[in-house]
């Protein structure tokens, strides 16, 4: 069975596309990259630690090494592969440009709140706003943007005052998470990923 692949160098660099067939443990595969690519095979010297966005029944993150990269046939042979939960919640991250709601309670009343989304990634997002919050207190954000809109738990852990715009800018990280709500957050950060590759072609 072959999935969808995006490959990136470690530090997160966008370095092509293609189809991955691996072998039953996961541990080595095989990426044939997409024929529109155009591939440097100093790209790919042996050993050189790669990341792999896999697009199966589930959006996973794996960390590789390279063993071979052949420019007759475009397969790209690796080895060592681990898979890298971590590591995908905490780099993979996109510049957005998104409306969101932010939802919570004072005083049993309810306050709503429009927030400019500046980036996204499976574990969290940034986002300005002219109100002040407070950091370390759980809030709810609409995220409208997604495939399903959904209510979102998050909390502040970091906040800065930019004097010039008048705004904070929020550092947040998402909680409590369902398994639905992360597929659909990591399949937004896949398709824009990919989007924007195919716009620079």
């Amino acid at each position: 069975m072959k999935d969808k692949v995006v490959i990136l160098d470690e530090m997160g660099k966008y370095e092509g596309t293609g189809l991955v067939h691996c072998n039953h443990e996961r541990t080595d595969a095989t990426i044939h990259l997409d024929e529109q690519e155009i591939i440097d095979p100093a790209q790919f010297p042996k050993d050189k630690v790669i990341k792999l966005i896999v697009r199966g029944s589930y959006y996973e993150l794996y960390m590789a090494k390279v063993e071979q990269y052949d420019e007759v046939t475009g397969n790209l042979r690796i080895y060592e592969m681990t898979n890298d939960e971590q590591s995908m919640k905490e780099d993979l991250k996109v510049e957005v440009s998104y409306k969101i709601n932010i939802i919570y309670y004072e005083n049993q009343d309810m306050i709503s709140m429009t927030a400019e989304m500046r980036d996204l990634s499976a574990g969290g997002f940034c986002f300005e706003l002219a109100r002040s919050l407070e950091v370390e207190k759980e809030y709810e954000a609409v995220f409208s943007f997604l495939e399903e809109a959904s209510i979102i738990r998050f909390k502040v852990v970091r906040k800065i005052y930019h004097d010039t715009d008048d705004k904070y800018i929020y550092g947040c990280k998402f909680l409590h998470l369902s398994r639905k709500e992360e597929e659909l957050i990591r399949k937004k950060v896949f398709l824009i990923v990919s989007q924007r590759r195919q716009q620079q072609r």
